[in-house]
């Protein structure tokens, strides 16, 4: 007969995650445990329609406290315990059902995906079951452990990594904030560390909530202290000395936050993100021949399986600033297949393209980009068109644009709106391009033809569409546009005006929107650059040029509708 699995939670007003969290584990366990420390919304109810028994008690200011009443309500073989912000990844269940029948281990460490926004993430290894045996209890009164008392009651307990995946939601900005989960957690420990100031997880704990809360020297000492405590052999030690170089590099002190990467690599000689951060802080330095080195290893060891990690170490995000370090050492060629790479295996970050098309583009060899997207990339779908048009034309690509519309007008499957964007499309980049457009053609723009007259049109106004990023594209479009045109009075009167309105939006688009304007008039300076070089190779005026800010995707892909 097949072990049986006991949920084990802890929640308080947790209405508009708990469902997700059990919806995620139904079919896996067999009964259900929630400690409820007081909710006042509908968490309670939430839980009881799942079939969850249901403990309601106060607060005591101590998690083991709460996890333990749960735990010894359960009846089951294994102890599953999740917080109501989490859920089981569907692709694990078959995973953690086979594991429950394992019978040489007595707790098992899954993968914790902490997400930070939709594609941000850190992963952490961490025991979330574990064989329900009245030994095992949790201890520490903030950030509980199990493995304390496993290992007391029986020292060589066997502990299995495995590749089971939670998904993490809690760490997203606004979630967090709203919960006001450091100031909590920090209150917790050093009440802990009151009692007990050599307690070297809790140091490590209250570092990390001081990193979160930007507390950066706190953080930096207790990390620090934590080092001189702890056992090398702690699943968190690791972890230390990648924190405490994330602190060195926050304050600008690269050497030494170098210096912390090779101190955890004389340990952890194959941690993957110490020798990916040790490249980055080279990289900061323009110590690109090191940046490269320690990146390749990063790269060669690929995403740790036995470490906490984040998403796209070992793998994209190392394969993108390898391909940044080669370009900066003045290897084409490498850089290009370290951007494709990392393209390939995260295609929903399409950063490492935008660099890619620039390097290609920069180099003079544009005439070669048609080809190589037809090789690289999938270019039949709707999605696939809009992705590349976006990127070419946002690289200023537009002889390629133009390549890709030409055979796109001839084909029966494309949809009429689309073809009437694509026609549109096709002449503004015919103008950005410098080829000569016939008054007809002009005429059939529906912003292009009511461009006379000494008033900029309507149209051509600067609007930040409740400032969403991706109206800041569009607006540089604009005055690419008015530019190609020679309307130059009314470009000038444009970009004054886009000035004007940046300055009454909020203040993270008001630095994207300064930003955008300064690649927009630094691309019309690279536009006189190439027409000075034509006529004559000064070293200078090319230098000037490659150095010149472009658009590197930061502002992200969205969908047009026709």
């Amino acid at each position: 007969m097949p072990n049986t699995i006991s949920l084990c939670m802890i929640v308080k007003d947790e209405e508009h995650v708990l469902a997700d969290c059990l919806e995620s584990v139904k079919n896996l366990v067999s009964e259900m445990i929630i400690v409820d420390t007081g909710s006042t919304d509908r968490t309670v109810q939430i839980a009881k329609n799942y079939g969850a028994r249901v403990i309601e008690t106060d607060w005591r200011n101590d998690f083991s406290w709460a996890r333990n009443l749960g735990v010894e309500q359960a009846t089951c073989d294994w102890i599953l315990f999740l917080d109501a912000d989490e859920s089981l990844d569907p692709a694990s269940l078959d995973d953690v059902r086979a594991w429950a029948n394992y019978e040489e281990a007595e707790a098992y460490f899954f993968k914790i995906y902490n997400f930070f926004s939709d594609t941000e993430a850190s992963i952490n290894p961490t025991i979330r079951m574990f064989r329900n045996l009245p030994a095992y209890r949790f201890t520490g009164s903030i950030h509980e452990q199990i493995s304390e008392t496993i290992q007391q009651h029986k020292p060589d307990a066997r502990f299995v990594m495995t590749n089971v995946k939670i998904n993490h939601c809690g760490y997203q900005p606004s979630i967090y904030s709203a919960k006001n989960k450091s100031q909590r957690n920090i209150s917790l420990l050093l009440k802990e560390l009151e009692r007990n100031p050599n307690h070297a997880f809790h140091q490590y704990n209250i570092g990390v909530e001081y990193l979160q809360t930007g507390e950066i020297e706190k953080s930096l000492a207790a990390f620090q202290k934590s080092i001189e405590l702890v056992d090398p052999l702690s699943n968190y030690a690791h972890l230390l000395y990648k924190f405490e170089s994330r602190c060195y590099g926050a304050l600008n002190r690269l050497e030494e936050a170098i210096e912390s990467c090779n101190r955890g690599l004389a340990k952890y000689p194959d941690y993957t993100d110490l020798f990916h951060y040790k490249g980055t802080y080279y990289l900061a330095m323009g110590k690109n021949s090191e940046a490269e080195e320690s990146l390749d290893r990063a790269y060669s060891l690929s995403e740790p399986l036995k470490y906490h990690t984040e998403s796209g170490i070992g793998t994209f995000t190392t394969a993108y600033l390898l391909g940044l370090a080669n370009e900066a050492l003045g290897d084409d060629e490498r850089a290009l297949h370290f951007y494709f790479a990392s393209y390939k295996q995260n295609p929903a970050h399409l950063r490492p393209i935008f660099r890619a098309f620039q390097l290609i583009r920069n180099n003079g060899k544009e005439h070669e980009l048609y080809e190589l997207i037809h090789q690289k990339f999938k270019v039949s779908t709707f999605k696939d068109r809009s992705v590349i048009q976006d990127i070419l034309v946002r690289c200023h690509c537009y002889k390629t644009v133009l390549r890709f519309i030409e055979n796109w007008l001839e084909e029966d499957w494309i949809g009429t709106h689309e073809k009437v964007h694509l026609r549109e499309l096709q002449l503004e980049c015919r103008l950005l391009s410098g080829e000569p457009v016939l008054e007809n053609e002009w005429n059939s723009h529906s912003k292009l033809k009511n461009l006379t007259g000494e008033t900029l049109p309507p149209a051509f106004h600067p609007n930040f569409a409740e400032n969403k990023l991706h109206s800041l594209v569009d607006t540089e479009r604009m005055a690419h546009l008015l530019f190609a045109t020679g309307c130059f009075h009314h470009f000038h009167t444009y970009m004054k005006e886009w000035k004007t309105k940046e300055k009454h939006t909020q203040k993270t688009f008001e630095i994207s929107s300064r930003y955008q304007r300064a690649q927009t008039l630094s691309s019309i300076a690279e536009q006189h650059f190439s027409a000075f070089l034509q006529n004559q190779k000064i070293e200078l005026v090319r230098s000037a040029k490659t150095v010149l800010p472009f658009d590197e995707g930061l502002i992200p892909y969205e969908p047009r509708l026709y």
